[in-house]
């Protein structure tokens, strides 16, 4: 790419104090492209005289990285048209506007004065967000708490999830606009013995659809990664470990995996003074299903790596884009790319 000049010239300034000094600066009106031939095509830029390179403008965020406008004039159309083709080869935007002198407005999208597109760091370059998301809990997934003044477990009566047989038995009661009733020959001798446990539990979860409450919101988070990169990726964002170890599929055998909250910060360029520290943890539940047999089943709060998104823009520049996802995973579902010390046991009820 065009590499800054290392003319330079002398420019005086005026200090406050009426004092005047001199400094060196690069001399940064030298225009590289008139040297240059279009990538693509080959198009030398217009050799015409008449063609006139005014005051450059660069805007820089180290998300988007540089851009600059450069304006250049000519009495001519002739070099208009020449400036458009050969711009245009460049992957540059341009606006005309005619006049006794015409002026042709160009933006290209890195910084040609600076070339500071290609001296960002790693951690500027690579831009996180995170987000809520809001999803539906259906009540009878979700458990009934009885003083909602006390935390879920502090107490094994107050927060309570019913058992599989009585979920039916709600959806049935609800269709059919009838009573909550079971046929106890089609329960086991351990769950008749527990009923009245649940009984209650059900019959509010009943009455709460009923009333046109069919769930709790439930909300988790996405963590968004984004970075823009020159075609080289001098700064090797998005080439962390995580992200090869991503790119080389064959020791996890899946493209979709679960880590942990510590290792979505120890594994990535996560400022952890940050976003970091609003990250939801990770967790394990042991979840009881009871049927003939008692069954535990695992669950897993913690992120589901999605690939990157890779989109080109122009022809020296790539916006990367990921997202991670929390939520509670089952355990045998996704491989977890974390130690299982990772994932601190917290409550849950045990149904019966």
């Amino acid at each position: 790419m065009p590499s800054n000049a290392n003319n330079a010239n002398s420019l005086n300034y005026i200090a406050k104090n009426g004092v005047g000094y001199t400094e060196s600066m690069p001399d940064n009106q030298i225009d590289q492209f008139r040297s240059l031939a279009s990538p693509y095509m080959g198009i030398s830029f217009p050799t015409s005289t008449a063609i006139l390179l005014q005051s450059r403008q660069v805007s820089y965020a180290p998300n988007t990285l540089g851009s600059t406008t450069q304006v250049y004039s000519s009495p001519k159309y002739d070099d208009m048209i020449a400036l458009a083709r050969y711009f245009a080869d460049w992957s540059c935007s341009y606006t005309i506007q005619e006049g006794p002198i015409h002026t042709m407005t160009v933006v290209c999208p890195w910084d040609t004065v600076t070339s500071q597109d290609w001296f960002t760091s790693l951690y500027a370059s690579e831009q996180w967000e995170l987000v809520p998301n809001q999803s539906m809990k259906e009540l009878k997934h979700a458990g009934i708490i009885w003083d909602a003044f006390q935390p879920i477990g502090s107490s094994a009566a107050n927060y309570q999830i019913i058992p599989a047989y009585l979920k039916t038995a709600v959806d049935q009661a609800k269709k059919n606009d009838t009573l909550l009733s079971l046929n106890s020959s089609n329960l086991t001798a351990a769950q008749i013995t527990n009923l009245n446990k649940y009984m209650p539990t059900a019959e509010v979860i009943l009455l709460y659809n009923r009333m046109g409450v069919e769930g709790v919101p439930q909300y988790t988070q996405t963590l968004k990664r984004t970075a823009v990169i020159d075609k080289r990726n001098k700064n090797q964002a998005f080439n962390m470990a995580a992200d090869t170890v991503q790119n080389s599929n064959s020791n996890i055998g899946s493209i979709n995996y679960i880590i942990s909250t510590k290792s979505l910060k120890d594994s990535y360029c996560l400022p952890n003074d940050g976003v970091g520290q609003f990250l939801l943890p990770s967790y394990m539940k042991r979840n009881y299903i009871t049927n003939t047999d008692t069954i535990e089943v695992y669950s897993y709060a913690g992120w589901l790596v999605k690939p990157p998104i890779f989109q080109f823009i122009g022809r020296n520049k790539v916006q990367l884009t990921q997202e991670f996802v929390w939520d509670e995973w089952l355990g045998g579902l996704y491989y977890i790319q974390s130690p299982s010390s990772n994932f601190p046991e917290v409550y849950t009820p045990r149904v019966l």
